[in-house]
């Protein structure tokens, strides 16, 4: 059997092929590691209830945080004013509030066989008419609503003038 001697430049090349190679493979993981350690951005939740005056508010439609990229959080409150919202992001946020074109004193239509209330759906309404309207100022994110979010569960009430 005839034993094969390497040429003496054989052991040079493959360190240098085993180098490069080597090189090659942690270059093409560079942009993965890049994004490493970043994760998400920091959120908090944030629970409150809307006001005005002190007073319960009826007819509220959206309730919406404003982050300083422009980005729109909306939800919308339930009938007593309360809302909550989760992962907001950490800073601090404008916030808009928008209520229906209500009339102060404006009545549901009563239902049409009081002696049935099954009779038709009006009887399970609730009275929109037991709180207070929205002023119109502060649908507009301009209206001086801020509120800084910090990350977890925080409670941040509305109160608007009227």
């Amino acid at each position: 059997m005839k034993t094969m001697i390497p040429h003496p430049a054989f052991p040079a090349f493959c360190s240098s092929l085993q180098l490069k190679m080597s090189v090659l493979v942690v270059l093409a993981c560079l942009p993965l590691l890049a994004g490493c350690g970043k994760g998400l951005p920091a959120t908090g939740d944030v629970t409150g209830k809307v006001t005005v005056g002190g007073k319960a508010v009826s007819g509220i439609n959206k309730v919406a945080f404003i982050g300083a990229d422009g980005k729109i959080l909306k939800m919308s409150p339930t009938m007593g004013g309360n809302y909550g919202m989760t992962e907001v992001p950490v800073g601090t946020v404008r916030i808009t509030v928008r209520g229906t074109a209500q009339q102060p004193g404006a009545q549901l239509p009563k239902p049409s066989n009081p002696a049935d209330p099954g009779a038709d759906m009006n009887n399970n309404m609730p009275d929109m008419t037991s709180g207070v309207s929205i002023p119109a100022k502060y649908a507009n994110p301009d209206n001086g609503l801020t509120y800084t979010v910090t990350t977890g569960q925080q409670t941040h009430n509305i109160e608007l003038t009227p």
